[in-house]
């Protein structure tokens, strides 16, 4: 809901919007708790991942960094979790298995 008020010549406006300029940190289906933290190799601990849903390009990408298949997914795995993929080699796999099948969800749709 919007009001302007007139006051002695000058307009306000009132809304009920709220404008923030920092980002709220993600919760819900794109936020995904560790099991086991870890370290990046910047020294930064990691608990939780903040996903972002995936776009063809993060795909391109991660096709065009090379590798193996393994190597592409890890690449891509990073990318929405802005992330390094030296980063993502420091996770404990039963974490990365959960990864896989969160981004399965994301892919498929179940998940927005």
């Amino acid at each position: 809901m919007t009001a302007a008020l007139t006051t002695s010549g000058t307009t306000a406006v009132q809304s009920d919007a709220t404008i923030s300029t920092t980002p709220a940190a993600p919760t819900g289906p794109n936020k995904l708790p560790l099991k086991f933290p870890f370290t990046t190799a910047g020294g930064v601990q990691i608990s939780a991942l903040n996903l972002r849903r995936p776009k063809v390009r993060d795909l391109k990408q991660s096709q065009r960094d090379g590798g193996t298949q393994g190597d592409q997914e890890v690449a891509l795995f990073a990318l929405i979790a802005g992330l390094t993929p030296e980063d993502m080699d420091e996770m404990d796999a039963a974490d990365y298995t959960t990864l896989q099948a969160r981004f399965q969800q994301m892919q498929s749709g179940s998940i927005l």
